[in-house]
């Protein structure tokens, strides 16, 4: 974590860093997941999925031996203890309701690196859930736009879940190893680069949909269409076997929501035990 000290010290480097971290590794996520599928082509999708499984307990089960050692120092372990239960269950339900093929979790990794470049930038947990979720929904917009334009029928909702899941164990990370969301003043957080860039995405966004370049079911005239084919039930399949849930816009909402109400002491940093 001296890194993050250093690192901080430049918030240039810092910047220069996160972006090229999210332009090499975050942005081709789509290339890595083919390239890491074609190297299990020999074994079943099932087999594939059970093996990506058994790594994500154990590489679970080794991060919480490692984090038990450094919560004897945490103010509030049992705290830190429930948010990781909560953010290990949000893992294995997107697994089984969201993703496709197992490898899917590269995002979580993916983005729990993300949030922790991006403390050196702004020591906040908000606004680094928040860029993170940005970040995450950008991400998906490549892929959809340009990465696999033919691989999906519509904007990926549940990958930028699964990113913002990501993001949040990286600020477990951040709030095992000490360090604090600075609360920001009222009068900066709606001036800041966050908000503006959060005012000029509603506008686009507004413009959009207003304007005709951008529509919510299939039409003829849209350039952008969040969904080229709407889904006919709550399940979709993939052979006979693999089943998936492709999350609507207002789920996604709820589940955002859910996220930012539920972790609320975890997003406001080390809270220090009551006395």
């Amino acid at each position: 974590m001296n890194f993050l000290d250093r690192l901080s010290e430049n918030r240039t480097l810092a910047l220069v860093v996160l972006v090229v971290y999210y332009v090499l590794v975050t942005i081709p996520h789509e290339i890595l997941g083919r390239f890491i599928n074609r190297q299990f082509e020999i074994v079943s999708k099932e087999t594939y999925n059970m093996i990506i499984l058994v790594a994500v307990v154990v590489m679970m089960v080794v991060g919480l031996l490692i984090a038990l050692r450094k919560l004897r120092e945490h103010p509030r372990p049992r705290l830190w203890l429930t948010y990781f239960g909560v953010s290990v269950a949000a893992v294995f339900l997107s697994m089984y309701y969201l993703f496709i093929i197992n490898i899917e979790v590269i995002h979580f990794v993916q983005y729990c690196v993300f949030a922790i470049l991006c403390y050196a930038l702004t020591r906040n947990y908000y606004s680094i859930l928040t860029w993170a979720l940005l970040a995450g929904a950008l991400d998906e917009l490549h892929q959809y736009l340009v990465l696999n334009p033919t691989g999906t029928n519509y904007f990926d909702f549940n990958d930028v879940v699964i990113n913002t899941i990501g993001a949040i164990f990286g600020l477990l990370i951040l709030n095992l190893f000490g360090r604090r969301s600075e609360k920001m003043p009222l009068a900066e957080r709606w001036t800041s680069p966050l908000f503006y860039t959060l005012y000029a995405l509603i506008v686009l966004w507004v413009i959009a949909f207003a304007t005709g370049w951008a529509s919510y079911r299939p039409t003829g005239e849209s350039t952008f269409i969040v969904y080229r084919e709407m889904p006919t039930e709550f399940w979709s399949w993939v052979g006979k076997k693999i089943v998936y849930h492709v999350m609507m816009p207002w789920e996604y909402l709820l589940v955002t929501a859910a996220i930012y109400i539920g972790y609320e002491p975890l997003l406001r940093g080390v809270v220090e035990p009551r006395s």
